[in-house]
């Protein structure tokens, strides 16, 4: 059975997640997938550091996951104004 840390990303992983974007993006097998930019990864891990995990196996990322903090608009069932976690990616 492989160990897999699941940790908070830092500067460091950016580089790294972006070359897993760009084998997955080349597999061509998920469903409206987009590229994301360094500058946006970087945003996002400065902005909700908390709510961008990475997947590390034998010091290698393999995996992330990172999320966007909304407010409710009062739709479906996320009531108007309380918070709750958008995911903006996943992937393994």
């Amino acid at each position: 059975m492989k160990t897999v840390l699941i940790r908070e990303c830092t500067h460091h992983d950016i580089d790294e997640i972006l070359q897993l974007d760009i084998q997955w993006d080349q597999e061509n097998i998920a469903h409206e997938f987009d590229l994301v930019s360094r500058e946006e990864f970087i945003a996002n891990l400065e902005r909700f550091q908390t709510y961008f995990l990475v997947a590390e196996n034998d010091g290698r990322i393999i995996g992330y996951v990172n999320g966007t903090v909304r407010l409710g608009q009062g739709v479906a069932v996320i009531p108007e104004q309380e918070r709750y976690l958008e995911y903006v990616q996943m992937f393994k």
